[in-house]
């Protein structure tokens, strides 16, 4: 079973893509991410995100939970994340993706991070992402992209996010696209 699962875990990874690849964050990385049944990951400073219920404001497809996010997926599975940190705002680029939202969130303790799948576990991404609190504890504002395309032929992930975060004192929500 062990082996069963990482071999799904590389394969899941092999098919992940930047979905991006001319815009360059100062830092980035692209994982296949497992979900629970419910479809939901975390970027967060907590050291163990997914003990923590969820509590905050729920904004198109980002719930805010004042230290970091939880992130719906669209089709409630597996999903390739892209995530890239930058110095500034990146442009807003709406076209090709189906949901688009973006919170504030703060960082108290300079991470934010996405939990990777612990040995035996079944929750996290498949293989290591950078922190994306660059400059330190503080506020980040953290946007996401979204979309997905339903392939019953394949349990590979067919879904897509990126996720981009930059500084910023901003604590506005803003849903750009929704399915809704």
């Amino acid at each position: 079973m062990v082996k069963a699962n990482a071999e799904y875990y590389a394969a899941s990874n092999a098919t992940c893509r930047d979905p991006w690849p001319r815009t360059r964050g100062r830092r980035q990385g692209t994982a296949a991410v497992f979900t629970s049944e419910g479809g939901v990951y975390r970027i967060t400073d907590s050291d163990n995100p997914y003990a923590e219920p969820r509590t905050g404001r729920t904004y198109g497809l980002i719930t805010a939970e004042g230290t970091g996010v939880s992130v719906d997926t669209i089709l409630q599975g597996n999903v390739c994340v892209t995530v890239k940190a930058f110095d500034h705002a990146p442009p807003l680029r709406l076209k090709g993706w189906t949901e688009v939202a973006e919170v504030g969130v703060t960082s108290r303790t300079g991470r934010l991070v996405m939990p990777t799948v612990d040995p035996g576990g079944m929750e996290g991404a498949g293989r290591p992402l950078p922190n994306l609190a660059i400059e330190g504890p503080g506020r980040y504002r953290v946007r996401v992209y979204a979309r997905a395309e339903e392939n019953f032929r394949t349990i590979l992930p067919t879904e897509w996010h990126l996720v981009v975060v930059h500084p910023g004192r901003s604590r506005k929500a803003i849903v750009h696209r929704t399915r809704d």
